[in-house]
This record gives structure tokens, sequence and C-alpha cells, in this order.
């Protein structure tokens, strides 16, 4: 069985799925719901193409790669590639949200490439009998990327979000701690100290999401780290991911990801 040994709180990411993959033609295919998340490649021999909405990419040996999320279009790959991979979404709303005002491939060579791929020889074992350390050592290494993607960025006005964020933090922790419950708006208002239907307008018009969404897609995105890094069956993923049924869980997994649990379950690679 493949499993991820530590789910944690206090993790930057909820890593999907990763390790080390021989590409060749096999791998072309357009974008489904496997491609719902960010990913990072580093080839360390042959290359391959990605389309995504607003650019091509040729992924070349000993380059790492940050792809934007949800922007793939299509992958190709014309004879073979090489490559580590992680597939991985924000666990933080305010992570997720600066990172969504990032809309193009970002691209390290040497030293840094050099630098990750030590980390990145130890990816197969991320999803088998994981070390602690390797969990938080593969998590610095997303974020270490991730936190000179945004130094790039003009994100001043994005600054306006923070006292608002500041103002919302005690529901939305409130929502993480009880996402499995489903809690009432009001509840999860009364956290804030707010009147519920202020709270709602203030966090959609805030993140672009609404509260229920949100915790909907963390209990989604939890049960696609559960089909990729797990054996386990559909009911007992339902019932970790606070869904009635294992029928339930399918039925909404299939409407938001575009493909059933046992297909996604099946498309373990990059």
């Amino acid at each position: 069985m493949r499993h991820l040994s530590h789910v944690h709180q206090d993790a930057f990411f909820s890593l999907l799925a990763g390790g080390f993959h021989r590409c060749d033609p096999s791998w072309n295919k357009a974008a489904d719901g496997v491609d719902q998340c960010y990913k990072f490649y580093l080839p360390v021999d042959g290359q391959a193409r990605l389309s995504l909405k607003t650019e091509e990419v040729l992924l070349c040996a000993d380059t790492a790669y940050l792809i934007p999320g949800y922007q793939l279009a299509s992958q190709e790959c014309d004879e073979h590639m090489e490559v580590f991979w992680l597939h991985f979404v924000p666990e933080s709303l305010y992570l997720a949200f600066l990172l969504s005002h990032v809309a193009r491939v970002h691209r390290w060579s040497q030293p840094s490439a050099r630098y990750w791929r030590a980390t990145c020889e130890k990816l197969p074992r991320l999803f088998g009998d994981c070390p602690r350390g390797l969990f938080y050592r593969v998590q610095a290494m997303l974020m270490d990327m991730v936190a000179q993607v945004l130094e790039t960025y003009q994100l001043d006005h994005i600054a306006a979000v923070d006292p608002v964020f500041d103002q919302l933090r005690p529901a939305i922790a409130f929502m993480d701690r009880h996402l499995l419950e489903n809690p009432r708006l009001a509840e999860i208002a009364r956290a804030a100290h707010l009147a519920p239907n202020y709270f709602h307008r203030k966090f959609t018009n805030t993140f672009h999401i609404t509260p229920f969404g949100y915790m909907f897609q963390r209990r989604l995105n939890l049960g696609r780290q559960l089909l990729l890094s797990t054996n386990l069956p559909l009911a007992s993923i339902a019932a970790r991911t606070g869904f009635s049924s294992a029928f339930h869980f399918s039925k909404l997994f299939k409407k938001h990801c575009r493909m059933s649990p046992k297909q996604f379950r099946s498309r373990r690679m990059p």
C-alpha cells in the first residue's frame, strides 16, 4: 500500500502525488481532473512540452519548473523524459489567494535546480514509509520556490486584503478545525464576532469563494490525496473526508473533477 505517512494541519501544502517517472508518448494527454493542482517538475534527461492557457513550455533537463495551478491544457512527450515531479495545492487560504495571482511558469537553472535535486531524489519515499524530516524538507523546498515567485510580482494591491484577512482569521481557523463537521454559517461567523450575512459577503468578496465552497474544496483535496496516496476503499475515504457515503463522495467528486474516483486513482503519474 502506498500512503502519505504525515498529514499535518500545520503544513503549507497538501501533497497529492509525486515521485520519479520515465515519460514517453503514452504520457501525452489533454488536461483532466488530475491536473487541478500546482505542479513541480525537475527533468533529469530528455524533454517534453506543456501547453498552458497563456504559454507553451519546453521542459528541459537540469531545470526546475513551477507550473501555476489550473492552467494546463495539454502535455506531450515525443520521445522520452525522466523527471522528478510533485502535484500539490496550498493548505492556507491566504497562500492560495496569493498564488491565484501567479499566471506564468517559473524556471530555475543551476545552482537552484542542483540544490533541490538532493530533495527530489527522495520524492519516491514521500508516498511510502515517509520520514517526518523528509515531509518537512519537501514543504520547505516548495515554500522556498513560492517565496521566490511571489517576490517577482507586484502584490501591493493585495495588501488591502490583509486587514480583512485579520478580521476573518478566527472564522477561517474555526472552519479549518471543523471541516468534516460542515458547521453552520452562524457558528462560523460567531467565531469572528460577526453577523452571518456580513461574514459571508466579506469572505466571498475577498477570496472569490463562499465559506462552504472553501470547506468543500479542502475536503475534496483531502479526498484526492487519499485516492492517490492510499489504497483505502471509497467508503473509508468518504468517512475521512466528511461525506455521508461512498456514493455521495463519488457523485460530488465526479462533478467537480470531471472523472470518477476510480479513474482519478488510476492516474498516479505526472
